[in-house]
C-alpha cells in the first residue's frame, strides 16, 4: 500500500506539474497545490490513482494555489487545460475548499493579474496603462455594487475591461477572449456589460443633464460616471429625492381640476 501511495502522489506531482507549465505558473505555485494535494489527500485518506479524479483534485489544488498567490487564472482556464468539463471542476474545487477550510477570496492581485493577460492577449500597447487603470476601477465599483457577487469571476473581469477598453475607443473582440479565457460562449459577458451599463445609467440620469443619457448612448458617459463615481454616489440620494419631488409637482392636480 505504501508503494501504491507514493506512486499515485509521484503520479500526480507530475499532473500539476504538466497543468502548471499549461497555465505558465511560477515554480512556487506548483509547490503550494502540491502541498494542498498532499494535505487534502491526507484529510480525505486516499489519493486520486488515475483518470479524471485525479485531474478534478489537481486541478482544483492548482486553482487554490494560483488564486492564493494571485495569478490571475480562472475556473474555466483551468478546467479546460485539465480536461474536465466546468460543472465537475466547480464540484471539486467546492469539496477541496470544504475539506481544507480554504476560502478562495479573489484579492485585487487577482484582478490586475488578469487584467494584464488580457491586455497581452489583446497586444494593447497605446494607453495600455490607462485602459488597465480604469478597468481596475470597474472592477472596484462592480464588487462596491455587488455585481460580482455570486457571478463568475473571470466573466466579470472580462466585462470591466471591455467597458474601460471602450472607454478610450477600442472595441474589444470578444471572440478573442472567449478563446483566451476557455468559455463556451460571450453571453455572460455581454449579459455583465449590459448590468455595468446599467448601472452607470441608473447613476446619470439623476442628474440634471440626465435625459440625454439613454441605453443607447450611455456608452459615451461612462468616463464621466468612472471617473465621477465617488461624487456620483454620494449625491445621489438628493438628487433621487429632487427628482421625486419634481415628478410629484407635475402630477399634483390643479385647484382648478380639483372643483
Amino acid at each position: 500500500d505504501g508503494h501504491r501511495r507514493a506512486r499515485s502522489l509521484q503520479r500526480a506531482k507530475v499532473a500539476i506539474g504538466n497543468l502548471a507549465s499549461q497555465l505558465q505558473l511560477s515554480t512556487c505555485v506548483h509547490d503550494m497545490a502540491v502541498a494542498i494535494f498532499t494535505r487534502h489527500c491526507q484529510r480525505q485518506g486516499r489519493v486520486p490513482g488515475k483518470g479524471e479524479v485525479l485531474k478534478r483534485v489537481a486541478g482544483a489544488s492548482v486553482l487554490a494555489a494560483s488564486v492564493r498567490s494571485g495569478q490571475g487564472v480562472t475556473m474555466a482556464e483551468v478546467a479546460a487545460h485539465a480536461g474536465v468539463p466546468f460543472n465537475r471542476m466547480q464540484r471539486a474545487v467546492w469539496r477541496l475548499c470544504k475539506s481544507n477550510g480554504i476560502r478562495l477570496l479573489r484579492s485585487r492581485q487577482n484582478v490586475e493579474a488578469l487584467l494584464a493577460r488580457i491586455a497581452d492577449h489583446l497586444s494593447l500597447a497605446t494607453q495600455r496603462r490607462a485602459v488597465l487603470d480604469a478597468a481596475l476601477k470597474v472592477a472596484s465599483i462592480s464588487e462596491e455594487a455587488w455585481l460580482a457577487t455570486g457571478r463568475r469571476w473571470g466573466e466579470m473581469v472580462a466585462a470591466c475591461f471591455v467597458v474601460a477598453a471602450r472607454m478610450h475607443f477600442y472595441e474589444v473582440e470578444l471572440s478573442s477572449l472567449v478563446r483566451m479565457l476557455r468559455l463556451q460562449s460571450d453571453a455572460l459577458i455581454r449579459q455583465q456589460v449590459g448590468e455595468l451599463h446599467g448601472l452607470f445609467l441608473s447613476v446619470l440620469t439623476l442628474l440634471p443633464w440626465g435625459h440625454v443619457v439613454t441605453e443607447q448612448t450611455v456608452h459615451l458617459y461612462t468616463r464621466f460616471a468612472v471617473d465621477h463615481w465617488e461624487t456620483l454616489v454620494a449625491i445621489a440620494p438628493k438628487l433621487r429625492c429632487a427628482q421625486l419631488d419634481r415628478e410629484e409637482a407635475t402630477c399634483e392636480p390643479t385647484p382648478e381640476r380639483k372643483k
